[in-house]
């Protein structure tokens, strides 16, 4: 997450216009891996992997929000090593879109809980939440602070097709001291989990 962070801040900083994709509902896929988050710069390859990267070519900049479908192939699917396709709906936004302390707390490595309004397939505005304000989301949206409080990163639609939500967790760290058997066998437990050893 921290290289995505990376290319967005030097993107903006450059004045380029940026678009965050998130993944806030899946049918039929399974075993899939990447960031919570990533990023699209016209001209730029994607910062960070959406759906194993079976999603990359379908995703391009975009100038307002927009809820967009996706749909990927078995074939498509097996490539990029998932178990299998189907469909997923990810949400495109301008970076400017994303309320600013967003990018401070995934910074801090906070766990962070990204709420967006939706009417129909119209996007609204974004809320940030927090462990310590996530409750005021659930006051507004029954369901987010269960999905935030499973401690992994990952989206769906709640509230009636009224709200995107994604929960962004900070992967965790596995530190192994000394080398053996049982040593190996935790850090092919972290790479598997996703986990940073």
């Amino acid at each position: 997450m921290d290289e995505v962070l990376a290319r967005i801040a030097e993107w903006l900083r450059e004045g380029r216009a940026v678009t965050i994709a998130r993944v806030v509902g899946l049918r039929g896929i399974s075993g899939q891996y990447g960031t919570p988050l990533t990023a699209l710069a016209a001209g730029e390859p994607i910062a960070g992997r959406l759906l194993s990267g079976a999603a990359d070519d379908m995703l391009a900049a975009v100038g307002t929000a927009e809820l967009r479908t996706v749909t990927i192939s078995d074939d498509a699917a097996a490539a990029s090593k998932m178990a299998c396709g189907g469909t997923a709906q990810v949400l495109l936004q301008p970076a400017d879109d994303l309320p600013d302390e967003t990018w401070d707390l995934l910074a801090q490595h906070e766990p962070l809980c990204l709420v967006t309004e939706l009417d129909r397939t119209a996007v609204g505005a974004t809320q940030v939440h927090t462990r310590a304000t996530v409750a005021a989301a659930e006051q507004q949206h029954p369901g987010v602070a269960r999905l935030f409080n499973r401690g992994s990163s990952e989206g769906v639609i709640l509230d009636e097709g009224r709200a995107a939500v994604t929960a962004v967790w900070p992967v965790p760290t596995l530190v192994v001291v000394g080398d053996g058997l049982i040593a190996d066998a935790l850090a092919a437990t972290a790479a598997l989990l996703g986990w940073n050893s």
